[in-house]
């Protein structure tokens, strides 16, 4: 078994803009119903001032190119209870996390694994309970969309696997109703008439006659599903 000191030293080297994009790829997972702490990281920028916060989002505008959002641990104006900081990624010149063992898988890109949730699984029953659910709040944005299947015959019934069909399920219902937000992604939208989950050896968006098909290997947590931007970006190209 690796001790602790064995994965500090397992942690790869990466390059500072792979390191924003996987703290802000936390801020996502958090954002899609994920509950964990956002690391606290300093931000050392090649002024020589440092911003010490978390990442919440990291865009790219096509205009202005890309742009960090973090939220400030420490502000310099005392009167302001809480602040954020909007950051060119290119003034950056070096990333402290701190703790970062605690998201170590993210860091590794799956090569370490995460700690073990202090909360147990979703059952089965409640995850299609959740399917069900959000299947009828997007039937309201897109009436084309009649219902979302899981395929239990391939998915896991119990363990751990349920709790990365949760957080892929959230990520395809957010998604889902963020296209429906345009009238182009609402069009094509109306091609789809269900949604479908299911465990597969890569993770992946597909259409397939009329069913738009999210899968992911399950039984790998966060490191088997795309994410979120690359499965926003998977979506695109499916629908």
């Amino acid at each position: 078994m690796n001790t602790p000191e064995d994965n500090f030293f397992r942690l790869p080297a990466k390059p500072v803009r792979r390191v924003l994009e996987a703290l802000a790829g936390l801020a996502d997972r958090r954002r899609a119903g994920e509950e964990f702490p956002l690391p606290l990281m300093t931000l050392h920028l090649r002024t020589g001032r440092d911003i010490v916060g978390r990442i919440l989002r990291l865009e790219d505008d096509s205009q202005f190119g890309w742009t960090l959002l973090v939220q400030i641990e420490r502000d310099l104006f005392q009167n302001a209870r809480q602040s954020a900081v909007y950051v060119f990624p290119d003034m950056i010149a070096a990333v402290v996390v701190h703790d970062p063992l605690s998201i170590a898988e993210a860091l590794s890109d799956g090569a370490i694994s995460a700690p073990a949730p202090s909360t147990p699984p979703p059952t089965k029953l409640e995850v299609q309970r959740l399917a069900d659910e959000l299947s009828k709040a997007t039937a309201l944005k897109a009436p084309s969309i009649t219902g979302w299947e899981i395929l239990w015959d391939a998915v896991p019934a119990s363990g751990e696997p349920l709790r990365s069909l949760t957080s892929l399920i959230k990520d395809a219902y957010s998604l889902i109703q963020e296209a429906t937000q345009d009238a182009l992604g609402k069009e094509a939208l109306g091609a789809v008439q269900k949604v479908r989950f299911t465990e597969g050896e890569k993770p992946s968006v597909s259409r397939s006659q009329g069913v738009l098909i999210f899968a992911a290997s399950l039984h790998k947590g966060s490191s088997g599903r795309l994410s979120r931007k690359d499965l926003q970006t998977a979506l695109s190209a499916a629908l």
